[in-house]
C-alpha cells in the first residue's frame, strides 16, 4: 500500500517534513518487524506535510508524557502538570524536544489547537465508583483558556459515555469540539461483558 504524495499544500510556513518512507506499510506492519516510537515517522512519504499544531497535555504521569514524546517530535507541546517537581523532574528526560514547553503555570495553556488531559483517574473507595474529581478540575482549567477553535479530548480512563458528560458543559459553554478516545466499562459493567 503506497501513500499518495503531496497531501497537503507545501507552501504553508507552519509545516514538518516527515522522514523518508523507504517499505510497504504492511510489511513494516508484520509481526516480524520491530517498530519503536521514532521508525513509526518513517511511514510517510519525506514530500508529505503536515501543519505544525500546538496541543497542551495536562498531566504528565505516565499517559501524559507518552503524549508528549510522541506529539512533541512534530508539533508545539506545552506539557503542563499542577506538581512543579514533576515539572523539574521531567526536564533532563525531555530536553531533546526543543518543541517541548514544561510548565506548572497555567496561563501556558493559552492558544493551543488541542488539549490532552490525562490525569489520574481513580476509583472512590468502598463504591468503586470513578472518581472524576481530577479530570473535573483539568476541565475546568481548561475552560478558561480554550477557543472556539480548539479540541478537547480526555485522555484518562473513563467509563463508556463519561467523556460527552463531562465535556458537553465546556462544548455548549466555549463552542469547541470533543475528541473521543477510547472509553472502558466500569467493573459492573466488566463483570456483563464478561458473562457474555
Amino acid at each position: 500500500m503506497a501513500f499518495p504524495r503531496d497531501t497537503y499544500d507545501s507552501s504553508d510556513s507552519d509545516e514538518t517534513d516527515f522522514p523518508s518512507y523507504d517499505s510497504d506499510l504492511g510489511d513494516a506492519l508484520s509481526p516480524s518487524s520491530s517498530i519503536s516510537s521514532s521508525s513509526s515517522l518513517s511511514y510517510f512519504p519525506s514530500s508529505t506535510k503536515i501543519p505544525v499544531k500546538n496541543i497542551a497535555v495536562i498531566g504528565v504521569g505516565y499517559v501524559g508524557l507518552h503524549l508528549v514524546e510522541v506529539f512533541g517530535h512534530l508539533h508545539n507541546v506545552t506539557a503542563f502538570d499542577i506538581s512543579q517537581q514533576r515539572i523539574q523532574d521531567l526536564r533532563p528526560q525531555l530536553q531533546h524536544l526543543p518543541q517541548v514547553k514544561l510548565t506548572y503555570n497555567p496561563e501556558a495553556l493559552a492558544q493551543q489547537d488541542y488539549y490532552l488531559i490525562s490525569v489520574p483517574t481513580l476509583l472512590k473507595e468502598g463504591t468503586g465508583e470513578i472518581d472524576t474529581s481530577y479530570i473535573k478540575a483539568a476541565i475546568d482549567t481548561v475552560a478558561r483558556y480554550a477557543g472556539r477553535t480548539s479540541t478537547v479530548v480526555i485522555e484518562s480512563s473513563v467509563a463508556v459515555g463519561m467523556s460527552r458528560e463531562l465535556l458537553t458543559p465546556l462544548m455548549i459553554a466555549k463552542n469547541v469540539k470533543a475528541g473521543m478516545s477510547p472509553e472502558v466499562p466500569t467493573p459492573p459493567e466488566l463483570k456483563t461483558i464478561r458473562a457474555y
